[in-house]
């Protein structure tokens, strides 16, 4: 006998998410917070395409290479040929 087992759809609001990760809170914290897993909240963060709120950056390898010795040493300056 087959069991039709229907998945709960939480009701995650876009807004919600937004907020808490503006406290800043990490998704792993807010799935507790939520009482729903991390998966969850990570398909929501795809779905509503909040993953610009990461804690990472998508910068490329030279820009990185510019922002760390601004970071490091604000009166440093790199010297490019």
């Amino acid at each position: 006998m087959k069991l039709d087992q229907e998945k709960t759809k939480f009701d995650i609001k876009e807004e919600t998410l937004v907020e808490l990760r503006s406290l800043g809170f990490s998704w792993e914290d807010i799935s507790r917070m939520l009482l729903v897993s991390r998966w969850t909240i990570h398909r929501r963060v795809s779905e509503f395409g909040l993953t610009h709120l990461s804690r990472f950056s998508d910068i490329s390898d030279e820009q990185l290479d510019r922002k760390v010795p601004e970071a490091a040493w604000p009166s440093y300056r790199v010297c490019s040929d």
